[in-house]
């Protein structure tokens, strides 16, 4: 119990946190954080009842995701059917079920489509990294 209240005590000290969604959502589950929202661009399907940045003010379209890379020579016979087998592993449903469990919706693309994101997301920490004027390393 006094373990418990001196938690208690340190999250009323904190006004704002980004959470890694395992940490976030089982400290949500036993009601010693309050989620306020999460960063991705849309609710997640897993927890919907949990606001987006955007839907409070704060437009925002941060995730995290996985990806399998190989090199550009790889063939695209190569190419397609690791992606088809990666796509049944996601679809499975004990991968589904662990997915929802810690805070992800499960998301399965064709190479472009992962190709794409990685180049969208590129972009928007270049956005990022000058806003907070980071000095590059």
């Amino acid at each position: 119990m006094e373990k418990r209240w001196l938690f208690l005590a340190r999250c009323r000290a904190i006004d704002y946190a980004l959470q890694d969604p395992i940490f976030a959502l089982s400290q949500h589950r036993e009601g010693r954080l309050r989620v306020l929202a999460v960063a991705s661009a849309e609710r997640l399907k897993s927890n919907p009842e949990l606001p987006t940045m955007t839907e409070s003010g704060v437009a925002m379209d941060l995730v995290g995701w996985f990806a399998v890379m190989v090199p550009s020579a790889t063939p695209k016979p190569i190419v397609n059917q690791l992606n088809k087998w990666f796509g049944e592993i996601v679809a499975g449903p004990e991968t589904q079920a662990f997915l929802k469990n810690y805070g992800g919706d499960p998301w399965s693309a064709t190479p472009e489509e992962g190709q794409a994101r990685l180049l969208r997301d590129i972009n928007a920490w270049g956005d990022y990294i000058r806003i907070a004027k980071l000095e590059p390393q």
